[in-house]
């Protein structure tokens, strides 16, 4: 862990980015996984599966600089609700990084897209989702009648296009885009899978940019994750790449 004291108000920041690589649990049991040449005719929202108690366990790997840094070593993530509101599918995502459990995510499915956002709990009122800026303001207004903006940020747009690239995030410090790359074959320990590959770059005010990249298969969801953060310590730069693969999945 950096100290904050270390880092500019910047790059305090640009280490929440990251949305994806954050959540672990002993690894599911052993399922059938679907070939690369399965499921190609797939629709849409099958891309990033969203089913009451479906679990994800990763295993992941990190440098500076080019050095391997250590990490907790796996991360895992688990649907623990769905809803649907007005046509819309809600999910709560609880996450796991290491010994820690992190914020639950809030994974919201349209017609046009799925938008990750923080889920807001409190004791004195049922679980809530804040609303997503990144839905589209009919389908929001309709899904959320009440409560406050928030980051959030659409990590797939429907209908899955090669090259086509919308904007993520912006912040006063940086920006973000993402684009779609494209089909490929990916291989990772959990099995072989045709892949929809989505890269983020994120370019800050002073020109210096990160890219991270995010691979989802049909019936699966995310197999594999890259994510770069250059941190500002003590006045200079210090990559950080952390990647993380699929090893299990249980539907």
């Amino acid at each position: 862990m950096i100290p904050a004291n270390t880092l500019t108000t910047a790059t305090r920041a640009a280490c929440g980015l990251t949305l994806l690589l954050a959540g672990c649990s002993p690894p599911p049991m052993p399922v059938s996984l679907a070939p690369a040449n399965v499921r190609a005719g797939a629709s849409d929202p099958d891309i990033y599966p969203l089913t009451v108690g479906m679990s994800w366990t990763y295993r992941l790997t990190q440098t500076k600089d080019g050095l391997e840094n250590p990490t907790p070593g796996a991360m895992s993530s688990r649907v623990v609700s769905v809803e649907n509101r007005n046509g819309i599918k809600v999910a709560k995502v609880e996450r796991t990084y290491g010994a820690n459990v992190i914020p639950a995510t809030a994974a919201t499915q349209g017609t046009d897209g799925v938008v990750l956002a923080r889920w807001e709990a409190t004791a004195a009122t049922q679980a809530r989702l804040l609303p997503l800026s990144g839905v589209s303001a009919t389908q929001q207004d309709r899904a959320y009648p009440e409560g406050e903006l928030t980051t959030s940020l659409r990590i797939l747009q429907f209908p899955l296009k090669a090259d086509a690239s919308w904007t993520g995030r912006v912040w006063t410090f940086a920006k973000e885009t993402l684009t779609a790359t494209g089909w490929e074959s990916l291989t990772v320990p959990a099995g072989t899978y045709r892949s929809w590959h989505v890269t983020h770059r994120l370019t800050y005010e002073d020109g210096r940019f990160d890219t991270l990249g995010y691979w989802y298969a049909p019936g699966i969801g995310m197999v594999k994750a890259h994510e770069e953060n250059t941190l500002i310590f003590n006045d200079k730069p210090v990559k950080y790449s952390v990647d993380g693969i699929l090893t299990g999945v249980k539907h």
